[in-house]
């Protein structure tokens, strides 16, 4: 079994998931978010966790609001369409953050409704315009569609991922910013 530390964040169990998923291993994150004002998983936490537990025929233990300990027993992860409600405003894109390792395995799709615009968590257009074109670069196959906005504190908004079964990644070199050639603005909003 992997020991893992998850007190700098909720990024540390996404990865630590995601890995697990991957690679087919035991792993145990403990400390979850303890640091912060509300430690624990949270909602959007839980709904990465059971997505990839439910798609992974894993055994997880923990796997409540408010736990600080979770132990993941990965089977072998599955394609298939699936939909993950989180029930708050909770970030979509983090949820997401969990399933893009091991959906390079197969093809999954998976909608997910929450926030896809929220405070301290990358915004939609982030994974679609941004991350996921470089990622393609690495001959990764993952796209994102946004049906509907959801902001804080309500959410109501979905996200679908889908990505396509890849058997390697390509590196990618980065060394120089290059000069500027566009800029694009995004500005969207809901029910004004």
């Amino acid at each position: 079994m992997i020991e893992v530390d998850g007190r700098a964040g909720g990024q540390v169990l996404r990865n630590a998931l995601g890995f697990s998923a991957l690679l087919g291993r035991e792993v145990r994150v403990s400390n979850i978010r303890v640091e912060r004002n509300n430690p624990g998983l949270q909602k959007q936490h839980l709904a990465g966790l059971n997505f990839l537990a439910s798609c992974c025929n894993a055994k997880a233990k923990g796997n409540r609001v408010g736990s600080r300990d979770v132990t993941f027993e990965p089977g072998e992860f599955g394609g298939g369409n699936f939909v993950v409600k989180i029930g708050s405003a909770g970030s979509t894109c983090l949820v997401i953050q969990s399933a893009l390792l091991p959906s390079m395995l197969k093809k999954p799709r998976l909608r997910v409704f929450g926030g896809t615009d929220v405070p301290f968590a990358p915004p939609a257009n982030y994974l679609s315009k941004v991350l996921f074109p470089l990622l393609r670069k690495m001959n990764a196959g993952f796209d994102l569609e946004v049906p509907t906005r959801g902001y804080f504190p309500k959410g109501g908004g979905s996200v679908v991922f889908s990505s396509r079964e890849i058997k390697h990644l390509k590196p990618l070199n980065i060394s120089t910013r290059g000069a500027l050639q566009e800029l694009t603005v995004f500005s969207h909003s809901r029910g004004l």
